[in-house]
């Protein structure tokens, strides 16, 4: 059994959100996006980024910082902010390209 399946069966799809967002939020403050424009893309609110982005600084999400960049490499930040925003966007009418444009 994988680590995907176990995460399949212990969460809810609010919590998949979630933590998909959370993940979301943490690599476009690598990326050096603004809290504004991250609140925007995610549906999360800018003070909220911005607690995120605090806590980036003080290194308290170090082990997760580390392994999202390890694992998605430049070339794959289009594939992987697609699959973040399709999971972020459920149901609304946002799109990754218009927010791509935006920048």
């Amino acid at each position: 059994m994988t680590r995907v399946n176990i995460f399949d069966e212990l969460l809810t799809k609010t919590e998949k959100i979630m933590i998909a967002k959370r993940i979301g939020v943490l690599f476009l403050l690598k990326k050096e996006l603004s809290p504004y424009k991250i609140s925007s893309l995610l549906g999360i609110g800018p003070s909220t980024a911005e607690r995120f982005q605090n806590a980036l600084y003080s290194k308290k999400y170090k082990h997760t910082t580390d392994w999202v960049w390890k694992h998605s490499k430049e070339s794959q930040f289009n594939t992987f902010m697609e699959s973040l925003v399709a999971l972020a966007f459920t149901g609304r009418a946002h799109s990754f390209k218009k927010f791509v444009d935006e920048l």
